[in-house]
């Protein structure tokens, strides 16, 4: 048993290791790695962070593409296998959460190799549908393929991507039947809405945007929980008679297993007061993502929950990865 003088310097001692912990953080270059090439949203959002990051350090902060594998696997392994010193972090989306589900095995436990730092950004998708679709709302689409199972298609850029993800989502619960074809790449599907081979998409805003305001396509609604602040005239799909419909995309910043409690303290600041940022909040209102900014606790339990969810979407639906 501790002596009560022993008692009462413990915590004392504790504190001293953890303050010396983030004193001597970061002691050489950060990088963040994204597993995908240059220019993709991933490696924007990461950039947007860097100039904060290494100006509250006095150390540099890099990104370093390492794309690769199906799901960015090539770049996501190495910050697993990584040092849990924090110096090595991997900035992931939403297909972090869906993988597990999608791919029978990794080279990494997702639930259990990285320690969650904060969730960065979120962006909706939008619903669209050609404008020879006699539908001005979710509610109208639904009623229109109920009279036609089978006869409409839906585009996406590939299976098991969130896009795709998202429309089985709405089928699943709207009760309707609608043919999936998958293109490689959004500007194929987008393509291929605006030509009517298919007569509805759900696409991220700012591929679908642009053709929305030229009268090329018809938004009906995001797919977020909230409404859009950008377009706050245009109502969710779960405020339009899918209560609950959820399929919004993010985008966060993790690290390797078992990193060191204040260490993950003083990075989950750092990545949130990046996000403050006057120019990394424009940078990412350029590409349609809001800044978050979260505990790293809260960051965990999205990634859970999205995991649980997808995974169950993608065992029910029977959908397969891209071969």
């Amino acid at each position: 048993m501790l002596s009560r003088r022993a008692a009462l310097w413990t915590p004392l001692l504790i504190s001293t290791a953890a303050r010396a912990q983030v004193a001597g953080f970061p002691n050489r270059p950060v990088r963040i790695v994204v597993p995908y090439p240059p220019g993709g949203p991933n490696d924007l959002v990461a950039r947007a962070l860097t100039r904060s990051m290494s100006e509250r350090w006095g150390k540099p902060v890099v990104v370093e593409n390492r794309p690769g594998g199906a799901a960015g696997v090539v770049g996501t392994e190495i910050v697993a296998r990584s040092e849990p010193d924090g110096h090595t972090l991997v900035l992931n989306g939403i297909t972090h959460a869906i993988a597990p589900g999608l791919y029978s095995r990794l080279p990494y436990d997702t639930a259990k190799d990285f320690t969650a730092i904060s969730l960065a950004g979120w962006a909706p998708l939008m619903m669209v549908v050609h404008p020879s679709i006699p539908a001005a709302s979710v509610a109208e689409l639904i009623a229109y393929a109920k009279t036609r199972p089978g006869q409409l298609s839906y585009a996406s850029t590939g299976n098991g991507t969130s896009i795709h993800l998202a429309a089985e989502m709405f089928k699943r619960m709207a009760g309707v039947d609608i043919l999936h074809v998958p293109y490689r790449g959004s500007s194929q599907a987008i393509t291929a809405l605006v030509a009517n081979e298919v007569q509805m998409m759900i696409e991220a805003v700012p591929s679908a945007l642009p053709h929305v305001r030229e009268g090329r396509l018809r938004a009906l609604a995001v797919t977020s929980l909230e409404r859009w602040p950008a377009l706050p005239d245009l109502p969710t799909i779960a405020e339009s008679g899918l209560p609950g419909f959820d399929a919004g995309i993010w985008w966060g910043v993790l690290g390797p297993a078992r990193i060191p409690a204040p260490i993950v303290a003083e990075l989950n600041t750092a990545v949130n007061a990046a996000l403050q940022d006057p120019d990394a909040r424009r940078t990412l209102g350029l590409l349609g993502i809001q800044p978050v900014g979260t505990t790293p606790d809260a960051f965990e339990a999205r990634i859970r929950e999205d995991m649980d969810r997808y995974a169950a979407l993608i065992r029910d639906t029977g959908i397969r990865p891209p071969e």
